[in-house]
């Protein structure tokens, strides 16, 4: 299954980037060079990097998306 449409990244890869040490939804485009796009897929990354932790939303904002 696609994840991140933008890149044609799929379920398999985004777990493959996770499992190499991915932290970040970011680190998951790096890992396959590429960056994101339109940012859709960043909160259905998060939940595979981390998916029994809540997201934090500030202003209809995922925290995922700020640049650390």
């Amino acid at each position: 299954m696609y994840i991140c449409n933008c890149n044609g990244l799929t379920e398999r890869q985004v777990e493959e980037a996770i499992a190499a040490g991915a932290k970040k939804w970011r680190d998951v485009h790096a890992f396959h060079g590429c960056s994101p796009q339109c940012g859709g897929c960043g909160v259905e990354i998060a939940d595979y990097i981390s998916p029994t932790s809540p997201q934090d939303f500030a202003c209809g904002t995922p925290a995922i998306f700020a640049e650390a």
